[in-house]
């Protein structure tokens, strides 16, 4: 059972800033992936944890040279009404990495963005679902920690 050390970045949105008064701290969770390729794996990529994503979107520089499965199209609409961006649904394969460890290779559904303006975001269906996340902001602490895997009677 893999750990996988995150860390979080915290800044200060200037536009906010003076319209706040100082109350614009931005906080993200980050983590490192390698994506696997039809010769090995790339990366490792800095990528955001996203608790509220269902599904990870990885960009066209990413999965484009990834060994990946395309499902079908779809859509991200979020915040903005009517706004949009098509994408494709796939499959890839990544692995969590820290300097010290790495997790087991996990496929996961993925919207599959047409460009490199759309970070690297990993969500919960079938990815982040598979860990647990550990966040301890005022102590700067944060990982990733597989599920045990548990022997079944049958597996014995």
């Amino acid at each position: 059972m893999a750990k996988i050390n995150a860390f979080f970045e915290t800044f200060l949105d200037q536009e906010l800033y003076s319209k706040l008064l100082g109350r614009s701290k931005v906080v993200r969770i980050y983590c490192n992936i390698k994506i696997r390729t039809p010769t090995g794996f790339i990366g490792p990529y800095l990528a955001i944890i996203d608790t509220g994503a269902h599904t990870s979107v990885i960009p066209a520089r990413i999965w484009k040279m990834s060994e990946h499965l395309v499902l079908g199209d779809h859509y991200i609409a979020g915040l903005v009404p009517n706004a949009k961006l098509d994408v494709k649904v796939g499959e890839v394969t990544g692995v969590f990495v820290d300097i010290l460890n790495n997790s087991k290779e996990y496929k996961f559904l993925s919207f599959l963005s047409p460009t490199d303006r759309t970070p690297l975001i990993l969500g919960f269906k079938e990815l982040l679902s598979e860990f647990k996340l550990v966040i301890n902001y005022p102590e700067n602490t944060v990982w990733l920690e597989e599920k045990s895997q548990t022997t079944s009677p049958e597996q014995k």
